[in-house]
């Protein structure tokens, strides 16, 4: 940012080719990092432009530039409850073996997402298998 501040906004493709407004929320950590049994909270922010999926570098105006720390592939979704209000997800997600790594399923993660209250949800690691080679 251009005050010196950081943070850290994973976004999600609703479409696989990427043509839609990004899910987008605010988080702490990458969640590439949760354990197992792990949870995060996840603040809902504004939906991004696609075009985010491959931007790296200066924003433009002075609003500070993007950093890809990680990126993977959404390989199973699936809604928790049936109430849209307060509907969650389970998202199985392959994330490939560091920034910019390519062809391989580095960490395969199944998170449970849940809205908590107004704006923020909590992101719950259920299970995480750690692999080598491409999938």
């Amino acid at each position: 940012m251009p005050d010196g501040s950081q943070h850290i906004d994973w976004m999600v493709a609703p479409d696989s080719g990427g043509t839609q407004p990004l899910i987008s929320f605010r988080v702490a950590e990458p969640l590439d990092r949760l354990s197992a049994g792990g949870e995060a909270l996840a603040e809902r922010i504004a939906d991004h432009r696609p075009a985010y999926l491959a931007l790296e570098g200066p924003i433009g105006r002075g609003r500070g530039r993007v950093t890809r720390i990680g990126h993977g592939a959404v390989v199973a979704a699936r809604r928790l409850g049936e109430n849209q209000q307060n509907a969650g997800w389970e998202l199985e997600i392959c994330w490939e073996s560091g920034a910019g790594a390519s062809g391989g399923c580095g960490i395969g993660q199944l998170l449970r997402l849940r809205p908590s209250k107004s704006s923020l949800w909590t992101v719950f690691c259920v299970s995480i298998n750690r692999t080598s080679g491409s999938q």
